[in-house]
């Protein structure tokens, strides 16, 4: 068996573990390495069982699409200054702007501009 490099390394150039060292939000409790650990599974798959990871991706869409959604409500309900989300997700304001508008978009609603403050 070859082993591939993950498409996020090779996009990045970051390997798995790591985070930007903008990243500012961590995720509480034992929620902080479900993203490393689902990485880690979906890495002993991609080679044999590509369907499998397909499947696991489709999950992932899907309770992105419910979540995502719920916490661009909030952030935009609460009219939060731009720079903060920004901050959270190690952004730029640009892509996070993007990010909650696309989340946004996936609820339905229409998308409001957030304050830059």
């Amino acid at each position: 068996m070859t082993r591939t490099t993950s498409p996020r390394r090779r996009r990045t150039g970051i390997r798995r573990g790591t985070t930007s060292p903008r990243a500012r939000c961590p995720l509480p409790g034992d929620a902080e390495g479900l993203p490393h650990t689902l990485r880690e599974y979906l890495d002993e798959f991609v080679d044999d069982e590509p369907l499998v990871v397909l499947r696991a991706a489709e999950q992932m869409e899907a309770i992105v699409a419910d979540y995502g959604p719920i916490g661009a409500r909030y952030i935009t309900g609460d009219a939060v200054p731009l720079p903060r989300p920004a901050k959270a997700i190690a952004a730029t304001e640009k892509a996070a702007g993007s990010r909650l508008a696309h989340y946004t978009y996936l609820s339905g609603s229409t998308c409001r501009t957030l304050p830059r403050m």
